[in-house]
């Protein structure tokens, strides 16, 4: 895990966007936490958004997150990917992707 978050990191080449990527894995997943009892319907909102392969379908898939308390950090991360260019777009939902695993896991 180490090495290929490195590898992201240097090619990325920002340190804000892994401390960034970290948080908003974990908003995430108090946000898919939220779900009352027999519904799924924060947890399919977060799968949605990890899910997302561009900058387009990212902010589109967290304009339904944006409600809650986070959209300061939500709107912020927004600003910064529109200055990335493609290739850096989809380090960054790796990074993403990666870090929710990573939070997810544990106990």
């Amino acid at each position: 895990f180490d090495t290929y978050q490195t590898w992201i990191i240097a090619m990325l080449n920002n340190e804000d966007f892994y401390n960034r990527a970290k948080k908003i894995a974990e908003v995430l997943l108090q946000f898919g936490n939220k779900d009352e009892r027999g519904k799924n319907t924060y947890k399919q909102q977060v799968e949605e958004l990890l899910s997302t392969k561009s900058r387009s379908g990212f902010i589109s898939a967290l304009t339904d997150m944006v409600k809650n308390d986070n959209s300061e950090l939500f709107d912020q991360t927004v600003r910064e990917l529109l200055k990335l260019s493609q290739e850096n777009v989809m380090l960054f939902l790796i990074l993403l992707r990666f870090q929710y695993a990573v939070v997810s896991a544990k106990p």
